[in-house]
């Protein structure tokens, strides 16, 4: 590696680490994978990402890829758009459909304002042209992996947060509820119909099971279990 691709690394690392969902969480591992049917463009990407160290994984059509590949991890997708069989906008739909954590990244011949409007509203990370440049594919890849990164996180958060509500009983929920609505332990016991050490005893034990500390942690945890 020469001067000029070891800054690049540099840059590259440097760009992931500045992006990563929160200083205390672990920077998740990432994939690249690569759609296309021709294997001169896939050869070529791999090794504009290489000069990175991204080891991107080729494939030569979308149903291959969708088979054999991780779909909830923190990463991208580059994909042409015409294909045999899926086309590349049908791939990016089969990805949002099975609720897919990768970013999806478009390289075409073939771009119209139509077309790259259309993958741009529907959530694709970019669409690039091809022939691309170096530079301008791997500064997308960058970006596409930070915000994979991001999503990933917020549904990592998203998933333990149901976890860990899902512990609760019912009756448990419906004292923490009420707690959250600022009802006072006695009056929630007049609602409920049960002794005030039985709304208390349901509250300590909601919150041991829930790893919080306060009503306020619960109502923050109740929200990040609702929207991430």
């Amino acid at each position: 590696m020469d001067s000029d691709e070891k800054l690049s690394a540099d840059i590259a690392i440097t760009h992931l680490q500045s992006h990563s969902p929160k200083p205390n969480e672990p920077l998740p591992s990432t994939v690249v994978y690569l759609v296309d049917n021709d294997s001169f463009v896939l050869q070529s990407v791999q090794r504009v990402l290489a000069e990175i160290g991204i080891n991107a994984k080729a494939f030569h059509c979308a149903d291959e890829m969708l088979a054999n590949s991780d779909l909830k991890a923190a990463g991208c997708v580059i994909t042409d758009l015409r294909m045999p069989g899926l086309s590349g906008a049908e791939l990016h739909q089969a990805l949002l459909d099975r609720d897919s954590t990768l970013s999806v990244i478009v390289l075409t011949a073939h771009a119209d304002i139509a077309t790259t409007v259309k993958l741009m509203k529907n959530g694709a990370a970019a669409v690039i042209e091809k022939p691309f440049r170096a530079d301008t594919l791997r500064d997308e890849v960058l970006a596409a992996i930070a915000s994979s990164q991001k999503g990933y996180a917020r549904r990592k958060r998203q998933l333990d947060a149901k976890e860990r509500i899902s512990r609760l009983s019912s009756e448990e929920i419906a004292v923490m509820e009420s707690a959250c609505r600022g009802i006072p332990n006695r009056q929630i016991s007049v609602e409920l119909s049960l002794s005030n050490r039985t709304i208390d005893r349901r509250r300590q034990s909601a919150m041991r099971k829930l790893q919080v500390d306060s009503v306020a942690d619960f109502a923050v945890l109740r929200a990040t279990a609702e929207n991430g």
